[in-house]
């Protein structure tokens, strides 16, 4: 039986080829180069609510929106593309420590959170990865 785990596993290798690397989490000390306005808390907040509210979705719309969040809020020119961000210009070591704060929050494992890496460093677009959702959740129910 194909599950709906296994079928966003194969789109995401499809789709990333990138190497991986450590990612980081919120309970690492952040790297210097925070803009002073960013109050960490208050933004992985969202992410924590993010996950709640994902969590009431079948395990396949859950995967997809969570992907498609992640590349809407840190592709590039994205709210979270902190080291060209207007608002919250950040070095690009707190940018990508924040980056692995956020996907914990969100609930991505380690692993998880690279093959999310790949997706948003690739610029797949939050449209192109939701309507291949309707595939993988058609694939899903038919199973």
């Amino acid at each position: 039986m194909i599950t709906s785990k296994k079928l966003f596993s194969a789109f995401v290798l499809i789709l990333s080829t990138t190497q991986a690397y450590a990612t980081c989490t919120s309970a690492q000390k952040h790297p210097e180069g925070k803009a002073e306005n960013f109050n960490i808390n208050r933004e992985l907040a969202g992410f924590s609510e993010a996950k709640s509210q994902l969590s009431q979705l079948p395990a396949a719309q859950r995967e997809v929106l969570k992907a498609a969040l992640m590349v809407e809020m840190f592709a590039p020119n994205r709210p979270y593309d902190l080291k060209y961000s207007e608002e919250f210009l950040s070095s690009e070591n707190f940018g990508n420590w924040f980056y692995g704060a956020a996907a914990a929050a969100l609930g991505y494992t380690e692993t998880e959170t690279l093959q999310a890496a790949a997706i948003v460093l690739r610029g797949i677009t939050p449209t192109i990865l939701l309507a291949s959702s309707v595939y993988l959740i058609f694939l899903v129910i038919s199973a």
